[in-house]
């Protein structure tokens, strides 16, 4: 199998700390097969409401993977409180299959205080999420 490189885009800022972790509110905007692909998608989020607010706030997380995917695994935590100002969003990481991503999960320093929270999403190579911005 050989090794490539995607790139997860995501637009993050400061919301929580836990002690040793800060939380931040992320907007997971899609995983890219190239770096071209993703520098395009900056250039589209940088004119939509909420992503301009702040162009320092965008995120590119190289993804080594074992082969070319189509699809990858996010896992992250998603809680609502009782004030939005405390919400958290966060993501944790990217894997190959739904059982990496499960296995993830228990392992998790944040399992214990956000069991209930995690969640596991599954996207496709190259498409865009959140294209409609934000407020």
């Amino acid at each position: 199998m050989s090794e490539s490189k995607l790139y997860a885009l995501s637009y993050s800022y400061p919301k929580y700390s836990n002690g040793s972790k800060i939380i931040h509110s992320s907007f997971f905007l899609g995983v890219f097969s190239s770096a071209k692909k993703v520098e395009e998608a900056i250039d589209f989020y940088s004119a939509v409401k909420g992503f301009s607010d702040d162009p320092n706030c965008f995120i590119i997380n190289p993804i080594r993977l074992n082969s070319r995917l189509s699809t990858v695994y996010q896992i992250g935590i998603s809680y609502i409180a009782d004030s939005e100002e405390d919400d958290v969003d966060e993501i944790l990481g990217y894997y190959e299959t739904e059982d990496e991503a499960k296995a993830a999960v228990k392992n998790s320093p944040f399992y214990r205080d956000f069991k209930k929270h995690f969640v596991i999403d599954r996207y496709t190579v190259d498409e865009m999420e959140w294209r409609e911005g934000f407020s």
